[in-house]
């Protein structure tokens, strides 16, 4: 998330996503070196959609923008072990909705 905030040109939210994780990766090089260059420069953003990008935003919960990238690269690709991906991201965003509109009826 830092490297996406920064290629964006959100220094702040990088530098505030990468504190975040090196309190519990505190020996990550990659992300030290992200942290001194966020308010420097932006970083190169991922140009095209990938299915690991796709799946990070799927394990952190982001699954609007997990559906998206997993969209976007099953339109170029007919990968079937992907496409299990992107329906068991949907369901979660399903679920995770449904629950959310349960809370408010409460």
């Amino acid at each position: 998330m830092g490297r996406i905030y920064a290629g964006i040109g959100e220094p702040d939210k990088a530098r505030q996503s990468l504190e975040r994780y090196l309190v519990f990766y505190p020996d990550d090089d990659e992300a030290r070196d992200l942290l001194d260059a966020a308010d420097d420069e932006p970083c190169e953003m991922l140009e095209e959609a990938s299915a690991e990008l796709g799946l990070l935003y799927a394990q952190q919960g982001h699954y609007v923008e997990a559906l998206d990238v997993f969209e976007k690269v099953l339109e170029t690709e007919d990968n079937e072990e992907l496409r299990a991906e992107a329906r068991k991201t949907q369901e979660k965003y399903i679920i995770k909705t449904l629950e959310t509109w349960l809370e408010r009826l409460s």
